[in-house]
Parts: C-alpha cells; sequence; structure tokens
C-alpha cells in the first residue's frame, strides 16, 4: 500500500527485508529518501545567487559610494556583489533533514550526503512553520526528496513513528 501511495520503487528483494513493525518501515522511508536525494546531488548541488555585501581589499562588484564615505581612513572598500553559493534554502532543509534522521538511522548515505552539503550552513527550521519552498525548472529534481523529508519529519514532530 506504501508502495503506490507515495510512488515508492522498490524490489521485491527490498520489501522481503523487512518486517511489518514501524521501526522497519521507517527505516525503508529513510532509505529511499536518503538514495533518492544521493542520486540528485551526484548530478550536482542546487546553486543559487546570493547578494552579499563586504568590505573588501579590492572592488568586487558594485561600489557603494554611501557606505565609503565614511571610509576615509581605511584601505577596504564596500562592496555588493553576487555569489553562486550552494547555501540556500532547500540546501539548508536537506541538511537539517539529514541531521534529525541520523539520530534515527546509521544508513551510510546520510554521512555521504552531509559531507556533500559541507559549504551550507546549519539552521534549526521548525517543520509546522515551514513556509513551502519555491520550486522552479532549476530545482524541481529535488521535490520529491522534499516531500519524502517533509512527511518524515512530520512523523517525527508528531511522534508517530
Amino acid at each position: 500500500m506504501l508502495i503506490y501511495a507515495y510512488n515508492i520503487k522498490l524490489s521485491n528483494e527490498d520489501i522481503s527485508n523487512f518486517d511489518n513493525s514501524p521501526n522497519k518501515i521507517f527505516e525503508v522511508f529513510i532509505k529511499f529518501f536518503a538514495d533518492n536525494l544521493l542520486r540528485e546531488l551526484k548530478k550536482g548541488i542546487h546553486k543559487t545567487y546570493i547578494i552579499k555585501n563586504e568590505n573588501l581589499k579590492m572592488l568586487k562588484g558594485k561600489y557603494l559610494i554611501e557606505k565609503n564615505f565614511t571610509n576615509f581612513y581605511h584601505q577596504n572598500i564596500h562592496c555588493e556583489f553576487d555569489e553562486f553559493s550552494p547555501d540556500n534554502e532547500i540546501n539548508q532543509f536537506f541538511l537539517f533533514a539529514i541531521k534529525a534522521l541520523m539520530k534515527y538511522s546509521n544508513y551510510p548515505n546520510l554521512r555521504k550526503i552531509e559531507a556533500i552539503f559541507d559549504e551550507v550552513q546549519y539552521k534549526s527550521i521548525d517543520i509546522k512553520r515551514l513556509k513551502n519552498i519555491h520550486f522552479d525548472r532549476m530545482n524541481q529534481r529535488f521535490n520529491k526528496s522534499y516531500k519524502i523529508a517533509l512527511m518524515i519529519l512530520n512523523k517525527l514532530g508528531s511522534g508517530k513513528l
């Protein structure tokens, strides 16, 4: 029933390896989530442009005149520039989900995914207040992993494993 309800692709060998206890089914969902996310991350991590304001030695991007008027005696220049970074909200959500699931499972792909997200800043996320992440053509491939992680985290938060 779960295979059809969530469109999960499991082999007969995977089905025969677990009994019907809730913890085993929970392990199957964690395995499915981790395998699906790792498969998508092998194609490339999702990156977006982030606007940064920094005080640099060299000009990078846009020169901020109003901030540099107060900067007469310093040798640094206030600049605003775009950076193509993996530190965005969808990757922060996945990192939060991975760290939460690592408390319940020691599946090796969870550690691999955590290593891939080494440049992503960890933020604690309240699942009940989570705004919907906008999926476009650049990150649509992560939508299935997002829905599975959200389902698992909602079950963890409600205490119904």
